[in-house]
């Protein structure tokens, strides 16, 4: 039969070759539309280094308005990104009913765009607001709200904030907001750590989020003083004079 089929002339043969032919070349064409697309559509993340133009830290774009911002990638290249009515928002800060906006995009902001690549900038599909990346540092405390005098202390319950002197002698500013969490070895039940326990000469170790420069500080550790290095204790017993 498939003899007779091969020899015949009635022609529904090469149609059918033809039909199978013609949708191969559709599937292939078909794929590689796929894979064009594919390749136009960009994903990118690092930190906000301008809104509309302006690179001061803290500003950010307008609630329901369109507008352009630049980021510094992975590789350090700077990113220009058009925000337009169509680009949507996510940022887990932003709680029900208040919905992210453009607003949520701020100078030193971490963030990763999705959208698509054409002359040079990045035309925003969605753009999703990352945390900030948690950070650590420890040292000798050397001021509490501004007073350098040794043994000045925070207050309970209260904000406020302090500075130390890290590891390179850097010194770091640290602010303490109702969210901050102490521990301290040295404070027994029912007593509970407070800022009360962060005085100047006392070696600390800090968790939280860096911006514009300040650590926003998550949690303090008050350490005993075998804690220290050899340089914090010698800056220590020296009354950092």
């Amino acid at each position: 039969m498939l003899s007779k089929i091969r020899g015949s002339h009635l022609g529904f043969v090469p149609v059918a070759v033809v039909v199978i032919l013609a949708g191969s070349v559709a599937g292939a064409g078909a794929a590689s539309a796929g894979r064009i697309a594919m390749r136009h559509h960009h994903g990118n993340q690092g930190i906000v280094t301008s809104v509309n133009g302006v690179a001061t830290a803290g500003t950010c774009g307008t609630a329901t308005a369109t507008g352009n911002f630049t980021l510094v990638g992975m590789r350090r290249a700077v990113v220009t990104v058009d925000v337009v009515s169509t680009t949507t928002f996510t940022d887990p800060a932003v709680l029900s009913p208040a919905t992210p906006s453009f607003a949520d995009v701020c100078v030193g902001v971490p963030l990763k765009v999705l959208g698509t690549f054409a002359t040079g900038t990045l035309t925003a599909a969605s753009v999703a607001v990352l945390p900030p990346p948690m950070v650590g540092t420890q040292g000798i405390v050397t001021s509490v709200n501004g007073v350098a005098t040794t043994g000045t202390c925070g207050t309970a319950t209260a904000t406020g904030n302090f500075t130390l002197v890290g590891m390179r002698r850097a010194i770091v500013t640290v602010d303490v907001t109702p969210a901050t969490t102490f521990t301290d070895p040295a404070v027994v039940s029912p007593s509970l750590p407070s800022f009360a326990d962060v005085c100047v000469g006392v070696p600390v170790k800090v968790l939280g989020t860096v911006a514009s420069g300040v650590l926003t500080a998550a949690s303090v550790a008050i350490l005993p003083p075998r804690h220290l290095s050899d340089g914090h204790r010698n800056l220590r017993g020296r009354g950092q004079d």
